[in-house]
């Protein structure tokens, strides 16, 4: 008996034994290129993977990465577009322990997961001024000649307000946010350059809360020593006038390295105590305030 005609052309048969290993055991084979082609896909609809530190990221040695939520009531989520959680209910200085975009680590934060003491929640990067310390200069008369670029022309702009955080600084100079108009301290302008030539002794300094101004004063009376000097003078320009920062001599000295050389500038000497003893004497009009908090421009030249 002849056996019966075969009636597919041989690629096809091929072609179908392919389909039946793979049905048989394709599952397995394809477990792995599976579950990584899940994870692209994941990452393509969530982001990238959100990062959870465990403690406040670092500038250089004691500088952290800090910023200020720019008003009340700034809402938090347990992750970026995620639920909500309760919300920063006083605009406060935060540390920032991450941050985060969907288009990578290497683009233009969207949020930034903060906390004061422990993480709080992630909030959208409009809603917080990342500001690493409390320097500022002085706008006079609301002016300030800005560039685009370190060292490039630059060009007389109104400032929006009083003082301007300090919030990058190199070799050349400071690079400085700027305010919205009747925005002050809540919305953010134009960022821009100003060189260390054209700082004048009296435009760059710290803003410290009236509260804190007592604790300057006192570092200021205790300070015998230039490394005691040097630690409250770093205290003041960090904003850790109240706490008390077990700070060495080596990561004082590392701190300020890292800092614009300019903040080192210092031109009261023993007059320091009288002139920030006059500051806090002070009764007029207060430099910047929100929230019931006054702060006041002490000039890098009056700090101890």
């Amino acid at each position: 008996m002849r056996p019966p005609p075969i009636r597919y052309p041989l690629p096809t048969l091929i072609l179908l034994a392919i389909l039946g290993t793979l049905a048989w055991r394709g599952e397995s084979w394809s477990r792995d290129w599976r579950g990584s082609l899940r994870k692209r896909l994941d990452r393509l609809v969530q982001g990238p993977p959100v990062p959870k530190s465990k403690r406040p990221g670092v500038v250089s040695g004691v500088i952290l990465q800090r910023g200020l939520t720019l008003r009340d009531g700034v809402e938090a989520f347990e992750a970026p577009k995620g639920d909500s959680v309760p919300s920063i209910t006083r605009r406060l200085f935060v540390d920032v322990y991450d941050a985060w975009s969907s288009q990578g680590e290497n683009a233009p934060a969207e949020f930034y997961r903060v906390g004061s003491r422990v993480p709080i929640g992630w909030v959208a990067a409009r809603d917080l001024l990342r500001w690493d310390t409390r320097l500022v200069v002085r706008a006079k008369e609301g002016k300030l000649s800005l560039a685009e670029s370190p060292g490039g022309p630059s060009s007389l702009i109104d400032a929006g307000g009083k003082c301007c955080p300090v919030v990058g600084w190199n070799a050349q100079g400071v690079q400085v946010a700027t305010w919205a108009k009747g925005s002050e301290w809540s919305k953010p302008g134009r960022l821009g350059w100003i060189s260390y030539e054209r700082l004048a002794d009296d435009s760059l300094g710290v803003l410290v809360a009236q509260v804190e101004l007592p604790a300057i004063l006192r570092l200021s009376l205790l300070a015998k020593s230039t490394q005691a000097t040097a630690k409250a003078r770093l205290q003041a320009i960090l904003g850790r006038l109240i706490d008390e920062p077990g700070w060495s001599t080596a990561e004082v000295s590392e701190a300020f390295e890292a800092l614009p050389k300019i903040a080192q500038r210092r031109t009261a000497g023993d007059a320091s105590v009288e002139r920030i003893a006059a500051i806090n004497a002070q009764t007029d009009d207060d430099d910047a305030s929100w929230d019931n908090q006054a702060f006041r421009f002490v000039t890098l030249g009056d700090l101890p």
